[in-house]
């Protein structure tokens, strides 16, 4: 009973660490593009419906200010009736390529989280499969 029990929690764990290894080269990948792009913070201005797309303002490195851009697309307003007014005037954090000016949102903290889970995720597979004896 106890080595089926252990079984069955060593393949969930081999299932979720998988997933966490596809996310994480994922991760890895948006990472090493966005190397170079600059962190900064952005006004909402408005969100177009349904599309999801958030419009903003921000300043670049230059002091320029680049008005009522796209920063990124939120996929909760894509499709739906929310109230975009809740979130026209906040301040959202932004990472820019400064070379084209392209936006997006700063998920850099989820990707390097990603990535360490995948890695305590391994850790704690090998531990499983280590002290499985079956």
């Amino acid at each position: 009973m106890i080595k089926v029990f252990q079984e069955k929690i060593k393949n969930i764990v081999l299932f979720i660490l998988i997933l966490s290894i596809l996310q994480s080269i994922y991760s890895f990948k948006k990472i090493w593009q966005t190397r170079n792009w600059i962190s900064t913070t952005a006004i909402v201005t408005d969100i177009t419906l349904p599309d999801g797309d958030i419009l903003g303002t921000y300043t670049d490195e230059n002091n320029i200010i680049h008005s009522n851009v796209p920063l990124y697309t939120d996929f909760s307003y894509q499709g739906h009736r929310k109230d975009a007014s809740l979130i026209i005037g906040k301040t959202v954090k932004i990472i820019y390529n400064p070379i084209n000016k392209k936006t997006d949102k700063n998920y850099r903290f989820y990707y390097y989280l990603s990535i360490i889970i995948s890695i305590l995720l391994s850790c704690i597979y090998r531990k499983i499969t280590k002290n499985c004896k079956l």
